[in-house]
């Protein structure tokens, strides 16, 4: 079955090689540039400005770490390999929890701590491990033939497919082409009132910020804000500071 993949971040990759692993024909559309060779280049110079939300903060909870572990092995070898922190929640009960006794299955609790463009520089190079075919174009459309779609028009061409999957973020072009095409209806969006200004800093060998550590980071409302403090990988942390839309002095925050 020959797929087309909409988006090579996080879903996308990780759709794209679970399908190749699988026997399918994939390949990955991708307007960004490709990733660094390293770490370091992942984090202070990889242009992606097609993932909006790369530089706030993320966690991997128990659901998304026990997946990795089990169908992206080698992915999640290499982000541990790279400083990514395994969290185990049972090491954090609230104290009212008097039976701390470990009980069989207390592994699959765990959380791993990681900054967003080291998961994707990880896939990236799974990606590039396995031959998986990605191609650095831009989509202008989709091909479709009565209500099916048959492939992507890219600047690159027509490139037509069995299947085309839309991984391609909240930003996504696919709902208005087809809606264009009558096929399903327009979106209906509803502004969440807020927006978020997030800094990582690197610890330099000194223990987290505890309390605020208490498993992978923890939440700080105040008034007009919530401050969210995340652990990361290796000695770092995230701090992301939830603001009001409308609130134009803490709003000068992004630009500081």
């Amino acid at each position: 079955m020959k797929v087309l993949v909409l988006g090579g971040s996080l879903a996308g990759l990780s759709a794209a090689m679970l399908l190749t692993r699988s026997g399918h024909d994939v390949t990955v559309i991708e307007r960004d540039e490709p990733a660094p060779a390293d770490k370091t280049g992942a984090l202070n110079a990889w242009a992606r400005p097609s993932t909006p939300q790369l530089h706030h903060s993320h966690v991997l909870v128990s659901g998304g770490v026990q997946v990795l572990r089990a169908e992206l092995p080698d992915v999640f070898s290499d982000l541990v390999d790279h400083g990514a922190n395994l969290i185990s929640l049972f090491d954090y009960l609230p104290p009212g929890i008097t039976d701390r006794e470990a009980r069989d299955g207390v592994e699959q609790i765990q959380s791993m701590c990681v900054r967003r463009p080291v998961i994707d520089w990880a896939l990236n190079r799974a990606a590039d491990r396995s031959g998986l075919q990605v191609l650095r174009t831009m989509a202008r459309g989709l091909a479709i033939e009565g209500r099916r779609v048959t492939g992507v028009v890219t600047d690159a061409g027509l490139h037509p497919a069995d299947v085309v999957i839309d991984a391609s973020g909240r930003r996504s072009r696919v709902p208005r082409w087809l809606a264009d095409q009558a096929i399903i209806a327009g979106e209906s969006r509803s502004p969440c009132g807020c927006v978020y200004v997030t800094r990582a800093y690197a610890l330099h060998g000194k223990p987290p910020p505890a309390p605020l550590m208490a498993g992978f980071g923890t939440a700080l409302p105040a008034e007009g804000l919530v401050a969210l403090v995340f652990r990361a990988d290796d000695d770092a942390f995230t701090l992301s500071l939830s603001l009001h839309v409308d609130d134009k002095q803490m709003l000068i925050t992004r630009e500081a």
